[in-house]
This record gives C-alpha cells, structure tokens and sequence, in this order.
C-alpha cells in the first residue's frame, strides 16, 4: 500500500503534467491532421461508421475514428450546455493528452515493482519529456492512443489476467498495424511463464487460448460498426470484420510510398532527402523489398533469441524485445514517420528499470526524436522547406542508428546485473 504522502505527491505531478499539456494546446499544431481529425469526427457522426471509410480517405484504423466520434459528440455536447467559445481542436487534442496521463499511472504502477524511487523517476522522465507532450498536446497527434494499449497489456501479462490481456492489445492491434510485433513477444513470454513457473504445457495452450480469442473478439468487436453487411448468410458476415481490418491494414502499408517520410532513420542516411519513391532499385530490389528484408530479419532474431533468455532476466529482455522490434521497424522499414520513434520510449523506460545504461538510450533519442518533430513540423509550415541541412539530418540519423546497434548488444551481448527486488 502506497503511503498518503507519496500517493498526494503522484496526484500533484499528474496535475502539473495535465494542466502543462493543457496550457501547450495553442502551440504548434499540425492544422493538417487537425483539419482531418475535425472532419472525420464529424462525419462518422453524420454518416455511420459503415458508412466511414467509403466517403474519406482515412489511413487510420477503426479504433480511432470511433474516438474522434466520440470528440465530435462532445464538443457539441459541451457547447450546447455551456456555450463556451473554446476552439474545437482543443477538444481533439484531448484523447492524446489523457492518454498521456493514462499510460504515466501505468508505468508508474509497473516501475513501482522496482522501487519507488525508480517508479517517480520515470513518471517524471515520461510526463515531462518534450518529446512526449510535443507530440500529442502540441503536434496533436495520437501515437500514445496505441502504445497505451501495449502498456497496459504488459501490466495485465504481468498480473496474468490474459483476458484482459488480449482484450487491451486488440485495440492496439485496431489503432496501428505495427503493434502486430507485441502478439509473438506475449506468446513467446506466456511460454516462458510456464516454464519458469513449471506450469505445464497445458497451462500454455490454455492460457494462449485465451488470450488470442478474446484478442479476436475484440477485433471482431471494435470493426464490426463499419462493415456493410449484404447478405445474410451467417459465416460470410461472421468473418467480414476481420477481412475489413485486413484491407485496412493493406491500405495503410500501401500509403506514403517513399523511403522515409521526414524519419531520421537508416534511409536518412542512405537516400539523398525524404519523400523519395522507395519503388527505386538497388541491385535486384527496391528499397521497399530491402526494408521488408531487413527488418523482417531482425524481427526473426529478435524473437529466436527471446525464447531462449534466461530465466533471472526474461522480462527485462521481453520488455527490450519490444523495443528493438519497435525500434527495428522506424529504422529499416521505408514508410515510416518521424513519429513512429515514439513506440520506442516508454519501453526503454521499464527495461531502464532492469538497466540503469538505458537511461542514457532514453536521453539521447529524446533529443534526437524532439530535432524530427520540429524538423517535421517546420517543413509542413514553411510550405516543404529544409530547416536543417542534409549533413545534420544525417548525423541525427546516424546517433539513432548508433543506438540501436547499442541495444542490440545490450540484448543479445551484454550481461545483466541482477538485482534480488521483485518483479
């Protein structure tokens, strides 16, 4: 049970990290995404989810326009009652910046197994971390909506409440397709679960079982309002959500066709500017098939590796797995954001639990995360201007490669120093 003190101490640091994020609202908004949130909020209201994505051409999965809805019906909500003059993009700044807060109480929750001066300290490296609020209370945008989810699957892996579990990570899985990486991590550590815990294979299948199916009925859930349904033969409509959310997903992969979308990554360095067509070829390939190749390589080893970790570190290890898998992908995968750095940080901040290092990883991304939303958001201000020149966007891009490379071997090289706390 957590002290009086420190439980008004961690309300007070919410508090402040709220009304900051608040406050920052005015600041540097990408009207773009702002302009799109507006009309897509208001037109699942006026139109339907079914209705949705056959009259805008959104790149988004169906979790989010069912929030942006629910933003819209708010406004309107508020404005009726109150008559109030707030602009409505405050309103839709809202979901990103609770979250914020939200996924802060479950990192602390999570760190507070190590110590609860570790578990303030990354509540404190989190909140007040520029390019944590500069993304979602400045920028607007809503990359923490699906790490949230990821989060909090941890802490339900953790408690084994794999109901939950697969609950929480479906809608993951219906915000970004990139958290497709976290379902073979909760396999493999359910399996490893079972085996340090002498549980049996039989617990395995069980609670794997589980998981995945309540993680499909979620899915199945969360997709089922924006499917049109025209006939009435019960399996072909049983399985129509799940074929909507696989087209999704292919259209969104299929969006952005360029190596790098304002990303300092591996293309960063190899490419000669961004917004490049990644249909152009090296040897035999394009540079879309070398992303694929490199990346799904990395993710095989990643993963091989994580089955065989040892039984006094697996969950730092599962932690850094995600990580790197995360990592792995806004490095050598071709369509990514400079937003997409962000699914690395809360992470390195649990495994930094585990490994003090980290901490350093954590710093230095940060900076180099901050430098790409600002690079990204003047280059949309100043009409598709270059704000830093090539060679610094190159050396950014070479610290983020350093770093990984760094964590590689902090995953699959280097020792870790076990400490007797608890996990």
């Amino acid at each position: 049970m957590m002290k009086k003190r420190n439980l008004f101490l961690l309300i007070f640091i919410l508090i402040v990290a709220l009304f900051l994020r608040l406050k920052l609202f005015s600041y540097k908004t990408h009207w773009s995404d702002m302009y799109f949130w507006q009309d897509w909020g208001k037109g699942i209201v006026d139109l339907g989810p079914s209705q949705f994505y056959n009259h805008f051409n959104a790149d988004y999965l169906p979790f989010y326009p069912i929030v942006l809805g629910a933003v819209y019906r708010l406004y309107e909500l508020t404005k009726n009652i109150f008559h109030h003059q707030l602009p409505i993009y405050y309103f839709y700044k809202l979901p990103a910046t609770i979250t914020d807060i939200l996924l802060a109480i479950f990192l602390f929750k999570l760190l507070y197994k190590k110590s609860l001066v570790f578990a303030f300290g990354g509540l404190i490296f989190f909140l007040f971390n520029p390019a944590i609020f500069a993304n979602s209370s400045m920028w607007g945008q809503v990359d923490v909506i699906g790490t949230f989810f990821v989060i909090l699957s941890i802490y339900f892996f953790i408690k084994k409440q794999f109901l939950w579990l697969g609950a929480s990570l479906a809608f993951a899985l219906c915000t970004k397709p990139l958290y497709l990486l976290a379902v073979p991590v909760f396999t493999i550590g359910l399996l490893m679960v079972g085996k340090i815990e002498k549980k049996g294979i039989g617990w395995f299948l069980k609670n794997q079982a589980v998981f995945l199916l309540t993680c499909l009925f979620f899915i199945w859930l969360i997709s089922y309002p924006f499917v049109n349904f025209s006939n009435n033969v019960f399996f072909d409509n049983l399985g129509k959500p799940f074929l909507f959310l696989l087209k999704r997903y292919q259209i969104i992969t299929q969006r952005y066709p360029y190596t790098s979308v304002n990303a300092f990554n591996f293309w960063g360095l190899a490419d000669k500017a961004f917004w490049l067509s990644d249909s152009r070829s090296f040897t035999r390939f394009s540079y879309y098939h070398w992303g694929n190749l490199i990346n799904i390589i990395l993710v095989i080893t990643i993963l091989v590796r994580l089955i065989f970790i040892n039984k006094n570190d697996w969950f730092y290890r599962l932690i850094l797995s995600l990580v790197l898998l995360f990592f792995s992908s806004f490095m050598f995968l071709t369509r990514i954001h400079e937003r997409h750095l962000y699914y690395v940080l809360p992470f390195i901040i649990l495994a930094a639990s585990k490994n003090k290092r980290l901490l350093l990883a954590y710093i230095i991304l940060s900076i180099t995360y901050i430098f790409n939303l600002n690079f990204a958001l003047e280059y949309y201000y100043q009409n598709m201007k270059y704000i830093y020149n090539w060679r610094l966007i190159n050396f950014f891009s070479f610290i983020n490669l350093i770093v990984f490379c760094w964590l590689v071997l902090e995953y699959f090289v280097f020792p870790l120093k076990i400490s007797q706390n608890h996990e």
